[in-house]
């Protein structure tokens, strides 16, 4: 079995949100993205909890994170 190494960390924000993720194809050539998310004025670099994003593509599993980061802030509501 055969796995792709993940990418350095990288960084999406939205609503006060912010995720590092890295990115890695799974075996069965499924592409995700792993983010720890928090809040942006947090001055802990602890992440508060984590979510995925996959797709076909590297870039599909990243936009599949930021549609599931911009779920999160919706639930979360408007940061200040």
């Amino acid at each position: 079995m055969e796995a792709t190494m993940l990418q350095p960390d990288r960084v999406i924000r939205t609503s006060g949100l912010l995720a590092e993720y890295t990115t890695g194809q799974a075996p069965s050539g499924e592409w995700f993205a792993l983010g720890s998310v928090r809040a942006e004025i947090d001055t802990e670099r602890q992440p508060a909890w984590m979510i995925v994003g996959t797709g076909e593509t590297a870039e599909d599993a990243v936009s599949g994170l930021l549609s599931q980061l911009e779920r999160e802030a919706l639930k979360i509501g408007p940061r200040q």
